[in-house]
């Protein structure tokens, strides 16, 4: 078992804090990281805590330097995030399972467009989950719809990849994507307790896992190592697995760690938490 060594963040409402944070990135353009909050009830109060946001750099002693997006259903702002991905250039892509759409910003934080809507057309979604992006567009978990869409950043349908059932190629409520440097997708298939590697046109390469839970149960993420291993969330077993290229599984992480910076100075300020 591996031990994470130290953790960011603090439990926070808005500035610096985070609230259900969900996904997070680094974006090229800017170096910045960033992370989306989901909070924890949209008809409360802590609704208000949905955001994305901005570190000034991706290590444990980085700080919020600045905030955008919020709770609504208005232009810019989310309801129910999920993922969220930058394509390097100074565009950054948040999926909404609410409003089954895809909000685009600028680095910046400046609301640029939103596409999708509910439906099972090219171009609609049923539950957006994850996404990855380039600059020639974006790849998009359809989860209600047990498949990944191919789209411009304009929202034009490129290309429609799956369909229901535990067949190659096939998902039962994926989850979340990656992209590697070749351009082959790593999906988590959610609800086939598998994950899968698909090449760029969409044709699955490899698969580990089945129904049942071995090694995961209801994997959420699948992120490629640069020495061609990879590493797997696993939501139900709560752990971090980590496999080399020959799919054998070299160690497990488990959520403890240390308290963090914002942690350690929330406890000193706060000496009855």
């Amino acid at each position: 078992m591996t031990v994470a060594a130290v953790s960011i963040g603090v439990w926070g409402n808005k500035s610096r804090g985070f609230a259900h944070p969900v996904d997070a990135c680094v974006d090229e353009a800017t170096g910045h990281l960033l992370v989306l909050n989901r909070s924890t009830s949209w008809s409360s109060p802590h609704g208000r805590a949905v955001r994305v946001s901005v570190l000034d750099r991706p290590d444990p002693d980085a700080d919020v330097v600045a905030e955008f997006a919020c709770h609504g259903s208005e232009p810019g702002q989310l309801m129910a995030p999920v993922a969220l991905a930058a394509d390097g250039t100074g565009r950054i892509a948040v999926t909404d399972e609410h409003s089954h759409t895809v909000t685009v910003f600028g680095s910046d934080g400046r609301f640029i467009g939103r596409i999708g809507g509910p439906g099972t057309a090219p171009g609609l979604f049923d539950h957006p989950a994850g996404i990855a992006a380039d600059p020639d567009g974006i790849w998009v978990v359809d989860a209600g719809n047990d498949r990944l869409q191919r789209l411009t950043w304009d929202g034009a349908p490129i290309t429609v990849v799956g369909s229901t059932g535990l067949g190659p190629g096939q998902f039962r409520r994926p989850w979340m994507v990656n992209a590697d440097t070749e351009g082959n997708l790593w999906v988590a298939d959610w609800g086939n307790d598998r994950m899968q590697v698909l090449d760029p046109q969409g044709t699955c390469r490899q698969a580990l896992g089945s129904p049942g839970g071995e090694p995961f149960l209801r994997p959420s993420a699948v992120l490629p190592m640069p020495d061609g291993g990879f590493v797997v969330s696993d939501w139900a077993h709560r752990c971090i697995h980590r496999f080399d290229q020959r799919l054998r599984r070299v160690g497990v992480w488990y959520g403890a760690a240390r308290l963090s910076p914002w942690g350690r100075e929330r406890l000193a300020e706060f000496d009855t938490i």
